[in-house]
């Protein structure tokens, strides 16, 4: 437990740059790359400039999650830092969705880092351990992929903070669109992906299904899971 609160708290100062586990960087080039993009991702790449990254889902047409992550435009081409364990995905959706447009995608070598304000290429940083990046991540509300996200998840279903810096609702169409507008109309989920501090490493209540836990050096545990909406929490 120690490595993983010593990562933590290193992370929590921001003093410097840590290579991450779990994620991986694709570059996305070509003309057209914005463009393509702009159909393809749930925010608006128009925002998109290289002093703004931009975070951003990539979905099903049916709405569900295929990957998320944060693109950054590097001169004539963007970065997208996503998880690892979705890289074969987006390059699979690049792969099969260009048509006649100029858009290429290749995983780089490159590791990715975290710094104060967002990813980074990593330059030698030191690395920071599986746990620590997730109890960093729990304590800010980001959910992890690795445990938190499901086939069938929905931006929406993540939370404010993923559905508020994630997905743009005035942007146009793009893949997946559609339902996502449907559930943005309607004004809620019926599940929401939630973080809440406990005594125990396990929260037993109707309708919460569990995902992911880690104890914090303070002594709580952080417990995240998806709450039904429609399911009263009180015994």
């Amino acid at each position: 437990m120690s490595e993983a609160w010593d990562d933590y708290r290193r992370l929590l100062a921001g003093e410097s740059a840590f290579i991450l586990p779990g994620w991986s960087v694709i570059k996305i080039s070509g003309l057209d790359w914005r463009e393509w993009l702009q159909g393809q991702v749930t925010n608006d790449v128009r925002k998109l400039t290289a002093e703004s990254p931009l975070r951003a889902c990539i979905c099903k047409p049916t709405g569900q999650l295929l990957s998320l992550g944060e693109l950054q435009a590097r001169g004539e081409d963007v970065l997208f830092f996503v998880p690892s364990a979705t890289v074969s995905v987006v390059l699979e959706r690049i792969e099969s969705m260009v048509i006649l447009e100029d858009v290429l995608g290749e995983l780089l070598p490159d590791r990715a880092a975290w710094t104060a304000s967002g990813f980074a290429l990593a330059n030698g940083e030191s690395e920071v351990c599986e746990d620590g990046w997730r109890l960093f991540s729990l304590e800010r509300r980001m959910p992890n992929w690795d445990y938190d996200i499901q086939p069938k998840t929905l931006p929406p279903e993540l939370g404010a903070i993923i559905d508020e810096r994630f997905v743009s609702y005035n942007k146009g169409c793009y893949t997946g669109q559609e339902v996502l507008q449907r559930i943005h109309s309607r004004g809620h989920t019926n599940r929401a992906w939630t973080v809440a501090k406990s005594d125990t490493a396990e929260v037993v209540q109707p309708g919460f299904e569990q995902t992911n836990c880690f104890q914090h050096p303070d002594g709580h545990w952080l417990v995240a899971g998806y709450q039904r909406n429609n399911v009263p929490t009180e015994p």
